[in-house]
């Protein structure tokens, strides 16, 4: 027995792999990185920002480690969340024939969205660290950000439903 057998991912996709393996390092990153950070932030921060990416609300640099907190137990959460497609919801009707694929596409949309939310968290994460300790001058994380954001879930969801009616 292999050792992807014996964690529970015999059947996940080289893609699947490489996601999961990007979130738990980025996790780890967001730790490191925030505990390092923390002294050196002033003691506001910034915790909102505007549809043009502009800081519009400030908050006490505890709000960092809430953030942290936020993407670790995100991360993990959607990571076990992964091995239990039978509990999702479907856009089509599981039959005994279409099952083991819809799971494996279900799961693997998961994957992919965490791998996905979990690098733009940890962008903002590192963003807010260095607008909070003035390590550069940024006004806040762009206008760009929101949207490609938005347009990354689209691809990902959008990709998974149309793989998902072709396996009918």
């Amino acid at each position: 027995m292999n050792l992807l057998t014996k964690i529970g991912l015999r059947d996940v996709s080289r893609i699947d792999l490489i996601c999961n393996l990007i979130t738990i390092l980025l996790i780890i990153f967001a730790i490191i990185y925030a505990c390092i950070s923390y002294t050196h932030l002033s003691e506001t921060i910034p915790v909102h920002f505007n549809a043009n990416g502009e800081v519009d609300r400030y908050g006490h640099k505890s709000s960092f480690i809430v953030l942290t907190a936020i993407i670790a137990l995100m991360g993990i959460g959607l990571l076990t969340l992964s091995h239990f497609p039978q509990s999702f919801n479907y856009s089509i009707p599981i039959t005994d024939s279409n099952r083991e694929k819809q799971h494996a596409l279900a799961a693997s949309m998961i994957r992919q969205l965490n791998a996905f939310i979990t690098i733009c968290m940890t962008f903002m994460l590192v963003e807010i660290g260095m607008i909070a300790m003035e390590k550069w001058n940024a006004s806040g994380i762009g206008v760009w950000f929101p949207i490609l954001f938005c347009v990354g879930l689209i691809l990902i969801i959008g990709n998974h439903l149309v793989e998902s009616k072709k396996a009918k």
